[in-house]
């Protein structure tokens, strides 16, 4: 089978294909109430509700340029949920934190929806859901029936289980038919699907990108006296509450860390995407995954305004290799003819790194040996809707506000 892809392709993210702000670079010592390393959307979201929600003067330092990291090179998926299972979660945490902390998520999706609509970005939440998840094996499906009752009991949404009715199970949700109703619904040629999750999540098509620049121009034309913001400035360490970059000091009350660049608490992974035009139906998002099978790489295929974006698999080196880059587009190719019997021509091929903690949850919180020091990084593949939710809860910890604990603050080591 001749490669799929186009090998001289650099990279190139769909997302950043926009104007945007030039940010100067931080050329001297300075002093502030909260400094923010990191300017995706994770620093972006922790400014705006500094901004809105405190009196504090506030720097924003960028490594490179705003957004460009992770923030502008994802599958522009907005989802809030765990990629752990919440099974694991309840077993570990118990039951009432999970559920506060999916209830915390659902707050950050429609805060992401209200900054979108103030910043005149309606469509820039695109909401999808002409598909679901697709299983191939009775292990995994049995694991989601579980996941299903889980979430049914906190209240939290409605699933759907449409199953081949050759497949004998039994559950709450579970529609038997033919299996030719399943494919038809995942727009697939590939007979090995044997049951559809459809659940009433919000997920969505977005632009962080966009939303990142967008943001900033509003939070300078409302709050032009109260922050700062310097990309290409690279912060060399950190010492308690000090910033250190090459041509001099920030000194802050506090830090908040919105990089994975500069923690031992994440590990970065490699997320490799493609995109091109087909003709898979308006608003179609399918996840394939065989959990029974971790070795097997998860598949994720979103459609909206013509552009189909394949997410999958990732690595754990971070680095580019071209001999990777090839074959992760090749695999990304076989499994779209596979799947749809379609022989995609990529317009756009990209890689973005995510920051996996050790325990698979995103770490919003304080440092506990350095109390300047906070944190909300870790995207772990799915962190647009979390960076919003706990950008939010550091602004008001930094308030003084006393919150109660989250599954988001739980982390371990």
């Amino acid at each position: 089978m001749s490669l799929m892809v186009n090998s001289s392709q650099e990279i190139r993210s769909p997302w950043q294909e926009v104007d945007k702000i030039q940010w100067p670079i931080l050329m001297n010592d300075i002093t502030c109430d909260v400094a923010i390393v990191g300017g995706g959307i994770s620093g972006i979201a922790t400014l705006y509700y500094l901004m809105t929600e405190t009196d504090k003067h506030v720097v924003l330092v960028e490594k490179k340029t705003i957004a460009s990291g992770a923030t502008g090179n994802n599958a522009g998926f907005a989802w809030p949920h765990i990629e752990r299972s919440v099974s694991e979660l309840v077993e570990e945490f118990g039951f009432d934190l999970v559920k506060e902390a999916f209830l915390e998520l659902d707050q950050g999706w429609d805060e992401y929806v209200k900054i979108n609509k103030l910043l005149g970005l309606e469509n820039n939440v695109k909401l999808l859901g002409n598909a679901g998840f697709a299983f191939t094996d009775r292990a995994t499906l049995q694991q989601a029936l579980a996941e299903g009752a889980i979430f049914r009991k906190m209240g939290r949404n409605k699933w759907e289980f449409f199953v081949s009715e050759e497949i004998e199970v039994v559950g709450e949700g579970i529609h038997h038919v033919p299996r030719e109703v399943i494919l038809e619904k995942l727009q697939t040629i590939d007979p090995s699907y044997i049951a559809l999750l459809h659940d009433t999540v919000n997920r969505a098509r977005t632009n962080t990108y966009l939303f990142c620049g967008r943001l900033l121009e509003y939070l300078k034309h409302h709050f032009p006296d109260r922050f700062e913001v310097y990309e290409q400035t690279e912060i060399t360490h950190m010492d308690k509450n000090i910033l250190h970059h090459s041509l001099g000091t920030i000194i802050a009350e506090d830090i908040v860390l919105c990089t994975n660049g500069y923690s031992s608490k994440v590990t970065p992974r490699a997320a490799y995407v493609a995109a091109c035009t087909t003709s898979l139906p308006e608003d179609y998002s399918a996840a394939f995954i065989t959990l029974a099978d971790p070795s097997v790489p998860y598949w994720h295929v979103t459609n909206c305004n013509s552009l189909t974006v394949m997410a999958g698999p990732d690595y754990e080196r971070p680095v580019l290799d071209r001999n990777e880059w090839n074959r992760s587009f090749f695999e990304l190719s076989q499994f779209f003819q596979k799947t749809y019997g379609l022989n995609p021509s990529f317009k756009y091929q990209w890689f973005g790194i995510q920051g996996y903690t050790k325990n698979g949850l995103r770490w919003v919180g304080q440092d506990s040996e350095n109390s300047h020091l906070w944190y909300n990084l870790g995207c772990n593949g799915i962190g647009i809707v979390h960076a919003i939710a706990g950008g939010k809860r550091i602004a008001r910890l930094l308030n003084g506000e006393l919150l109660g604990p989250s599954l988001f603050s739980a982390f371990r080591s």
